[in-house]
């Protein structure tokens, strides 16, 4: 489960859209807790997770014209909390607000390759969210890919990041 999906998808996902990023542009992939904490029946998730995750540090030695890459890896959202807290005892969930400051960072910041990991400890320090909206400011055609169950990411005319939560 994932493997075509959300493994591969993102893997093409940057395969091709490498090609229409400008020079300086970033791509930011998303993953989750299940990379570093599986939990029981999530083999194939924690599998395809930790794939992702790999796969960005090692793309990020191989892309050209200073294009960037990095994914977030998301905790357990606290908008979630109630439907997978028995999958996750112990786990402290966390606001979204720190989540959508992990795809800012990545995009606004000058990291390349690194694993943002949006848990109870991750700083949130920066992003506007105004009634369940998160809007940023893209350069260099960004490409954000942040489609989960839980939230949905479009970009809107190139140049504005939509984050509805």
């Amino acid at each position: 489960i994932g493997i075509k999906s959300k493994m591969m998808g993102q893997v093409n996902l940057v395969r091709l859209g490498r090609k229409h990023l400008n020079n300086g542009g970033s791509i930011t992939l998303t993953t989750g807790i299940l990379a570093d904490e599986p939990v029981d029946k999530t083999t194939s998730a924690a599998m395809v997770n930790g794939a992702v995750e790999s796969f960005t540090k090692a793309a990020a030695l191989e892309l050209t014209n200073g294009l960037r890459i990095n994914v977030v890896s998301a905790d357990m959202v606290e908008d979630a909390y109630e439907k997978y807290k028995d999958y996750f005892p112990g786990n402290t969930p966390v606001p979204m607000r720190k989540i959508t400051d992990g795809y800012f960072k990545s995009v606004k910041g000058k990291i390349n390759g690194e694993i943002i990991r949006s848990n109870s400890s991750f700083n949130s320090v920066h992003g506007k969210i105004d009634k369940k909206t998160l809007k940023m400011k893209l350069s260099n055609q960004d490409i954000i890919n942040c489609g989960t169950m839980l939230y949905e990411c479009n970009i809107i005319k190139n140049d504005i990041l939509k984050l509805k939560i």
